[in-house]
């Protein structure tokens, strides 16, 4: 073999050792990115799951903190009910985006923003919260002062009505004395049984049998301060029966007592004309039926109040 033949071989191998070596450098440097590229990827993962643990820890804090509002607060129930379809909604993506197993980092970043939404409305919840509290306080004032002006106006008008109560009693027996001041008194009841005799002269009698009427007399007092004129008086008529004789197609009726309520039977009413000084006042009952035998009383009623009684009998 020629020198010239050995030296192109020559040349020829070390061409490929050159190209050899440029492979393997070239191979090394590949294999160098790639390296590099998986230990990115690792840490870009690694950095990933931990975001996404990280995520669903504030995550879970916004929600607990939610719940905490919602629990210790009262009113913020409605609060969470006005925002219900919204929260729901980015509970739901936020749920969906840190737990899919195929989480990427743009997926975190939006899980991220949606959190700090939660977590904003936490705050204007619980600004809602603190000022509805604050105006609860003042109304719970206010209220408790309305309740005191409340009390005190109740004890006020119930010590007035007691007041008035006391007065209106004070001048009911104050009425009540003036009236029966006013009262006028009877003396010399006197009760006669009578007949028609010769010429209408009226003749006393002492047996039922001839008694057709009977004529009942008595004094009034003075009496200062009872006013003048004419003043209604009852004059009920006892039987031996202790029943009142009473016909009512000749005025008779009841009349309620002043002291008691009780209703009472009159015989008949009269009328006497008072002047403010003493006069003799009578009266005569007739009646269509036979008297009976037996002992009578009689009695006379101003204004409901008995102010005079007397007595006969008829044989």
């Amino acid at each position: 073999m020629s020198e010239n033949s050995k030296s192109k071989i020559h040349a020829l191998y070390i061409v490929l050792i050159l190209l050899l070596l440029g492979g393997l450098v070239f191979t090394n440097i590949k294999l160098k990115k790639s390296t590099e590229t998986i230990r990115v990827t690792s840490t870009e993962l690694n950095n990933s799951e931990s975001l996404r643990v990280d995520l669903e820890k504030e995550y879970q804090k916004a929600l607990d903190d939610l719940e905490l509002i919602r629990v210790e607060k009262t009113g913020v129930d409605s609060l969470l009910t006005e925002r219900g379809r919204d929260l729901e909604m980015k509970k739901k993506q936020i749920s969906e985006l840190i737990k899919s197993g195929q989480t990427n980092k743009g997926d975190l970043d939006k899980a991220r923003a949606l959190i700090k939404e939660l977590q904003q409305d936490r705050v204007n919840f619980q600004s809602k919260i603190d000022s509805l509290t604050t105006l609860n306080q003042q109304l719970n004032v206010e209220n408790v002062a309305l309740v005191t002006e409340r009390d005190e106006l109740t004890q006020t008008v119930t010590t007035v009505k007691g007041e008035k109560e006391k007065v209106d009693n004070e001048n009911s027996k104050l009425k009540s004395t003036v009236n029966k001041a006013k009262i006028l008194t009877t003396n010399n009841i006197k009760i006669t049984p009578l007949k028609s005799g010769r010429k209408d002269k009226e003749v006393e009698v002492k047996k039922a049998k001839d008694a057709q009427s009977l004529k009942i007399c008595f004094d009034l007092l003075v009496n200062r301060i009872a006013p003048s004129g004419e003043t209604e008086m009852a004059i009920r008529v006892i039987g031996p029966d202790g029943a009142t004789i009473q016909v009512d197609a000749l005025g008779s009726g009841n009349l309620t007592d002043a002291t008691t309520g009780n209703s009472i039977p009159y015989t008949y009413l009269i009328r006497p004309d008072y002047q403010n000084e003493a006069k003799t006042v009578c009266s005569i009952w007739s009646q269509s039926y036979n008297f009976s035998g037996g002992n009578y009383s009689v009695e006379i009623y101003q204004s409901g109040l008995l102010i005079g009684q007397g007595s006969f009998s008829l044989k």
